[in-house]
């Protein structure tokens, strides 16, 4: 895309949208009616966030490498030095990670887990005293219908807090698959030819399309790993005291924890994963298979593009059609 086109592009509202746009994603309704009207072109989309371009977030994450690697020689040094043979940890692409997002995302995971406790919690509640109306005749009917305004506003509040909530941890897994991929471009710029010959075309090219996307999927997820045993904890809690259930609310929790493992295979593939199980490393393997397979296809297909030309020449489609099915 020439720069022509791409300075063409209309300015993003998110950029200047106030709270209530925000909360209510209006800022996005023009875009809808202009489809509407008529097919989109690439004019009418928007230009990037200043804060989700590879340009600052590559520098962030950059820097932040860097000076990971030069603690990781300062302490090489000290221990030279010292003449000890204690191990020194090697520079962590996740200590960056956490480093450069970690505090945003920790505030995301906090608010979240406010806001879902809060309403999880309370919800339930109110519709147990607004039935409470219906079984006794002690409850008076203003305080049934306060209760049902609550639970209504429980629901209304939820929808208003989620969305806004998955839009913003999106856009923080998407800054994060954004500076890896600045990060690993920046490398392979920095690379010797030596090691560029250990490294082949297909192996970078499935970092950057396929390895990073992880990131997106990932962190969707990360609260939930410490949100879920907590808000499980305080529901029991509430279900055992406040509303007086006893050894049921126990059995009954019990029952839906024993039953999570057969709910869902992403389930069973974290709680592999956090593990680290024999069954973990045993899929850690296969997906080192899979790379390297993927690896390998991209690269003969990127060579067979290469050169498509004497391919075409010589006609020779059908053998190297076979070759890349094969691969496949």
């Amino acid at each position: 895309m020439d720069g022509k086109v791409y300075n063409e592009k209309v300015k993003n509202p998110r950029a200047g949208a106030n709270i209530f746009s925000i909360l209510t994603f209006s800022w996005i309704l023009r875009i809808f009616w202009v489809g509407y009207r008529r097919d989109l072109e690439v004019t009418d989309l928007y230009t990037p966030l200043k804060e989700h371009t590879s340009g600052i977030l590559g520098v962030k994450i950059a820097k932040a490498w860097e000076e990971e690697c030069e603690a990781y020689q300062r302490r090489l040094e000290q221990i030279a030095k010292s003449g000890s043979q204690k191990k020194v940890k090697e520079p962590s692409l996740m200590r960056v990670l956490i480093r450069c997002f970690g505090l945003t995302t920790l505030l995301y995971g906090l608010f979240m887990a406010v806001m879902e406790i809060l309403l999880r919690v309370m919800q339930p509640l109110l519709v147990g005293q607004m039935l409470l109306y219906f079984n006794t005749m002690d409850i008076d009917k203003s305080y049934a219908y306060g209760c049902a305004v609550g639970v209504i506003l429980c629901s209304a509040l939820n929808v208003f807090v989620i969305h806004p909530y998955m839009m913003g941890i999106l856009h923080m897994g998407m800054k994060v698959r954004v500076a890896c991929c600045s990060l690993i471009y920046r490398k392979t710029l920095k690379m010797t030819r030596t090691a560029l010959g250990e490294t082949t075309i297909g192996q970078a090219v499935n970092l950057l399309s396929n390895d990073v996307n992880r990131f997106d999927v990932s962190i969707i997820f990360l609260h939930y790993l410490w949100l879920g045993p907590l808000e499980t904890i305080i529901i029991t809690y509430v279900m055992y005291h406040v509303l007086d259930v006893g050894v049921s609310s126990i059995i009954g929790v019990a029952s839906l924890l024993m039953f999570i493992p057969l709910q869902g295979k992403k389930v069973i593939i974290l709680i592999v994963s956090i593990n680290r199980t024999w069954l973990g490393k045993k899929s850690s393997e296969l997906r080192l298979r899979t790379a390297i397979r993927t690896d390998e296809r991209v690269r003969l297909t990127n060579e067979i593009i290469s050169g498509i030309q004497a391919i075409k020449m010589y006609t020779w489609e059908n053998p190297f059609s076979a070759l890349i099915e094969k691969a496949r």
